[in-house]
């Protein structure tokens, strides 16, 4: 059975002068208007065209124009009611780029800023927070930022630092520059556990609400949200006195380059519900 897709978003792909297919897969996507999801973040963009009806999607492009650069997404794969496009590009920071849709069901284009990165203010590196007490994550506020994406993940350890564990890594998009860590992130099951080794990651964003309804800033035929999203800071920190610091392994992050985005998953989800 089809997922129903009304309204979503995907992390994008970029640049590149020729347009190959790597791959062809034959899931079933069932769509009610043309969509197209943009989101650029250096090393690893993607896009993707949502609709009913593609012909030709191979004659179907991704353009990008901004700095010195000016090309193509290479088109990733070919499902039923979508097409992928993903690249690893480097991209300049703080610059501007064109994103222009090309295809059988209609065109979009759009101009975003690639948004500053941010600092993590709080806690400080290696810092140590006490069981029981309120984990907060603090950050500097960019201007044009809409929004940040922070991600947390993090290794359980017994007293003298065994790792026994690794807890899952979590996601959220905010408007604000501070995030509480659930208590309920830390209820391990396993007595032996008295201290944990947090990683957080924070980016910024520019680019529509990730939320149903939200409008789109791009003009054209097909309804087009483009995003772009800075480097990603990072802290690591522990929550509870830890055996040792210093050098320790290091924190094993999901890899999602083969997978639908954050954005996407956040807005499949508003669907269901």
């Amino acid at each position: 059975m089809g997922r129903k897709i009304l309204f979503i978003f995907p992390l994008l792909s970029l640049l590149c002068c020729k347009r190959t297919v790597t791959e062809v897969e034959t899931k079933t996507v069932i769509v009610t208007q043309n969509i197209f999801i943009c989101h650029l973040q250096s090393g690893n963009s993607s896009a993707e065209l949502l609709a009913s009806k593609i012909q030709s999607p191979t004659t179907s492009s991704v353009s990008i124009k901004g700095g010195s650069y000016n090309g193509f997404f290479p088109l990733k794969t070919i499902e039923p009611g979508k097409l992928v496009f993903n690249d690893t590009t480097k991209l300049g920071d703080t610059t501007t780029y064109t994103i222009k849709l090309s295809s059988s069901v209609g065109s979009t284009s759009g101009t975003i800023k690639m948004p500053d990165s941010t600092h993590i203010t709080i806690p400080v590196p290696e810092d140590t927070i006490q069981l029981g007490d309120t984990v907060k994550v603090k950050w500097r506020k960019i201007s044009k930022a809409n929004f940040y994406e922070v991600k947390y993940t993090g290794l359980v350890r017994s007293q003298v630092g065994e790792i026994i564990g690794e807890l899952p890594e979590q996601y959220r998009f905010i408007s604000d520059t501070f995030f509480t860590v659930p208590d309920s992130y830390f209820n391990v099951a396993d007595t032996n556990a008295k201290w944990y080794n947090i990683s957080v990651d924070v980016a910024a964003y520019t680019g529509p609400a990730v939320q149903a309804n939200a409008a789109p800033n791009m003009s054209g035929s097909v309804k087009g949200f483009l995003y772009a999203s800075s480097k990603t800071v990072s802290r690591v920190f522990y929550y509870g006195v830890p055996k040792f610091k210093g050098k320790i392994k290091s924190i094993t992050k999901q890899d999602k380059s083969n997978s639908a985005s954050e954005i996407i998953e956040v807005l499949e989800n508003i669907q269901k519900n």
